[in-house]
């Protein structure tokens, strides 16, 4: 729910289809003062935390109507430091997650949160501090036309792409395609996605002499399970960013980028963005209650040398069954980021973005029977090569939220 600090051109019929989204989207908002329950709002892409929780879900009654509606409320913080920025900041979170159903084959998405906090921000950039109002994690229009396949418009989260070494999980004006065939054993699924690249308000950035900007992605993955003891999966996506706006370049060369000045006003990326990205992940059952995991995967960027083109993310940890019905996940990564491997603008700020190495640390607890996950994060990244505008940096989330109980 609380962002961190800092972490196409689309063609008409996308940007109409958006549109169209968009306008459902809002049309179902009118309609929700018609619940007659209670529901439970947890914004999925954000590990904020929430105090009090209850789910309405009403899948088995029907396929058009309210399918799910889920509601959550509490309490949340953080502190981020570096020599040139910072924020302690702690506030109280409201958010929900809808999920209506038009036809048998046609459904909306909405996941949304209301902020107000209180503390201390400073940065060089006004929107890129914590903000009090509302915060749109996803709004999306889905139709299946068939049973394995799905196409979806609106505002997508990008935390689909699983790579926040590229992009954060923020939402873009996007339209999505998937397919996925196969078993639970072994499946398939690939993807296609055309977005524009916005800030948190939604704004592309872009002048008037400017065109918009685009966001193209192509993936595959491949997941297989094995004796049910081992699940593996791999991926490779193509990622393109086209277009960029002048202020997102000249925003950007504090996170890490090599940008050249154009005029006075205008700064542009010296390189371009257009690389893959690919790896895999392994979860393994060492005992009944234990379960290990490991991923990784590797960014480059084709249109920049070498030197400034690669990021890697490596990241372990383990599921732990104790007594009370405690589930306890400690997880470490190691991550490694060039300065031109995707737009600093556009990728997480946790981590420092970009020309930045370094590691975290997540654990949690769950109490299944109480209803509730506790939590903290701990990031610190060095640079990797010297720079006027950035240094070390350390990053602290704490979390309390709780589970969603199905009534």
């Amino acid at each position: 729910m609380l962002k961190c600090l800092k972490l196409i051109q689309s063609n008409q019929p996308v940007t109409s289809r958006i549109r169209v989204g968009v306008s459902l989207v809002l049309g179902l908002l009118s309609g929700l003062n018609a619940l007659a329950q209670p529901t439970n709002l947890t914004p999925s892409a954000k590990p904020l935390a929430t105090s009090l929780s209850t789910v309405v879900d009403k899948k088995n009654l029907g396929e058009t109507g309210f399918l799910s509606a889920e509601w959550s409320f509490g309490l949340q913080g953080q502190s981020f430091s570096n020599e040139k920025e910072q924020a302690q900041v702690a506030g109280l979170a409201l958010g929900g997650k809808v999920r209506y159903g038009l036809l048998p084959s046609l459904e909306v998405k909405l996941d949304a949160a209301a902020n107000l906090q209180t503390g201390y921000a400073q940065s060089r950039f006004g929107e890129n501090v914590p903000k009090n109002g509302p915060e749109l994690h996803e709004a999306v229009i889905q139709y299946k036309p068939i049973p394995r396949f799905t196409l979806q418009a609106g505002a997508i989260n990008q935390a689909h792409l699983s790579s926040p070494l590229i992009v954060s999980a923020q939402a873009f004006p996007a339209t999505l395609e998937r397919i996925l065939l196969g078993s639970k054993l072994f499946n398939v699924e690939i993807k296609a996605q055309q977005a524009v690249p916005t800030s948190s308000t939604l704004s592309t950035k872009s002048l008037d002499a400017e065109q918009m900007p685009t966001f193209m992605t192509e993936g595959l993955t491949i997941r297989t399970k094995f004796a049910q003891r081992v699940a593996l999966s791999v991926f490779a996506f193509h990622y393109a960013f086209n277009d960029l706006p002048s202020v997102v370049a000249s925003d950007s060369e504090l996170y890490g980028n090599t940008v050249t000045e154009v005029t006075a006003k205008r700064s542009q990326f010296t390189y371009g963005f257009d690389g893959f990205s690919y790896g895999g992940g392994a979860k393994v059952l060492m005992a009944r209650e234990t379960v290990w995991m490991i991923d990784g995967q590797i960014v480059r960027n084709a249109s920049a040398p070498a030197s400034y083109n690669q990021a890697y993310l490596a990241t372990t940890g383990f599921e732990f069954g104790l007594r009370g019905d405690v589930d306890l996940k400690p997880k470490a990564e190691y991550f490694f980021a060039e300065s031109d491997v995707t737009p600093g603008y556009y990728n997480g700020s946790d981590r420092g973005h970009n020309n930045r190495r370094g590691w975290a640390a997540d654990v949690s607890a769950t109490f299944k029977k109480a209803g509730f996950t506790i939590g903290g994060r701990y990031v610190m990244s060095e640079l990797i090569n010297a720079s006027l505008n950035q240094t070390r940096q350390s990053f602290i989330l704490l979390r309390f939220e709780s589970l969603h109980a199905l009534l």
